[in-house]
Formats: structure tokens, C-alpha cells, sequence
């Protein structure tokens, strides 16, 4: 399996990008699903490129949660 982070009683984990990747979210299951979905977008987006997808994906999540006055730390 490579490198791998996991905590041991992970829930929300799924195989994406032609089972290359597995992925996990934190939080409420309805949020996860939503992340899983961007996530696997920008996967295929950069061709199974893991780093430049999260970096998007993390690009994508601060213009959101700016946009909708969230504070930033």
C-alpha cells in the first residue's frame, strides 16, 4: 500500500482514481461525500496526480469557505 496515515477506526474511506487511491475525510458524512466527489474530479483532472489534486482541492475549499465568511486560521 505505499506510505499510509489512518486512524484506526476510520468510516468514511474510499478507493478512487481506478483504485490507486484510497482517501478519507473527517467530519460529517454528507460533507465527506462532497469532498470524495471534488477530490476524485480533480484526480482525474491531473491524471492521478495525488499532490497537484489536494493542492487544488485545497485552493478550491478556501475560496468556499471565504466566499461564505467563514474565519480563516
Amino acid at each position: 500500500m505505499g506510505n499510509t496515515v489512518m486512524k484506526h477506526g476510520a468510516r468514511k474511506v474510499r478507493r478512487l482514481y481506478k483504485d490507486q487511491v484510497i482517501s478519507g475525510f473527517a467530519g460529517a458524512t454528507s460533507d465527506a461525500f462532497t469532498l470524495f466527489e471534488r477530490f476524485e474530479a480533480k484526480l482525474e483532472q491531473y491524471r492521478g496526480n495525488l499532490s497537484r489534486a489536494a493542492v487544488e482541492l485545497a485552493r478550491i475549499g478556501e475560496r468556499t469557505v471565504c466566499s461564505e465568511g467563514w474565519k480563516r486560521f
